[in-house]
């Protein structure tokens, strides 16, 4: 492209020469950087590595196709003591700053959330909702716990180490969720689902569908829907405080 922009002095060969260059400068870069990097924290390197350069493929995808695309996260909780117990690998503050990143790329966000995990209770959940409306998510899939076989979530169940909340208390806290959650993020899923000869706890025994009518029936009893106790938080902060 160069040669040609000496020869024909058209513009969109330089501009095309300058887009070259500058990949071959950025790879260079990210080799040096890759190096050094690879002094400190060692194969870790590899993951980080591996990790823009999805990024990049995605922001290639997304200009050249304007398809929308969409990032899942697993956040699960917004106990941080609940996280360290279910060894997640992060805390709160690192779900946030992953939102942050990817909000500044123009992508779609997905969230996924248990409700009832055996160490968080119902203000765990109004903050979950909190939180994730207070952050524009687009998409909150929920899940109801499953225990899986020969896991260690598996060992402290049969042990009686934990306790699972009944049906009916994860029904109230998928309504008090749904109230507090803005109405414009969209609820792609309400309960989980699992092979029954995979898991020793899975929805309490009862089917996913009729679990379902079971949360649609107590919502139209209360006369409730999702984003009908929803305040914006700044909002909040002003009534408690008589503004």
């Amino acid at each position: 492209s160069l040669s040609h922009y000496f020869m024909t002095k058209d513009r969109e060969y330089l501009n095309k020469a300058i887009y070259f260059f500058g990949i071959i400068m950025f790879f260079a870069i990210g080799a040096a950087i890759g190096g050094i990097l690879s002094k400190i924290i060692g194969l870790s390197t590899i993951w980080l590595s591996s990790l823009i350069l999805f990024g990049v493929n995605l922001l290639m995808i997304k200009e050249q196709t304007g398809i929308n695309i969409t990032i899942e996260l697993g956040l699960q909780s917004v106990n941080y003591r609940c996280l360290d117990s279910i060894n997640r690998g992060h805390g709160l503050g690192a779900f946030l700053g992953a939102v942050n990143i990817i909000k500044s790329y123009g992508f779609n966000i997905c969230v996924h959330m248990i409700l009832n995990l055996p160490f968080d209770d119902m203000r765990d959940v109004i903050e979950a909702a909190d939180v994730l409306s207070s952050l524009e998510v687009d998409i909150i899939k929920l899940h109801s716990l499953y225990v899986s076989k020969n896991t260690i979530l598996c060992n402290m169940y049969e042990n009686d180490k934990i306790t699972i909340c009944s049906a009916s208390e994860y029904i109230e806290r998928l309504i008090v969720f749904l109230e507090r959650t803005n109405s414009s993020i969209a609820i792609e899923r309400l309960f989980s689902r699992i092979p029954e000869e995979d898991a020793v706890f899975s929805n309490w025994g009862i089917s996913w569908w009729k679990l379902k009518d079971m949360l649609f029936k107590r919502m139209e009893e209360l006369d409730t829907y999702q984003g009908k106790k929803y305040v914006p938080l700044y909002s909040e902060a002003l009534i408690k405080g008589g503004y």
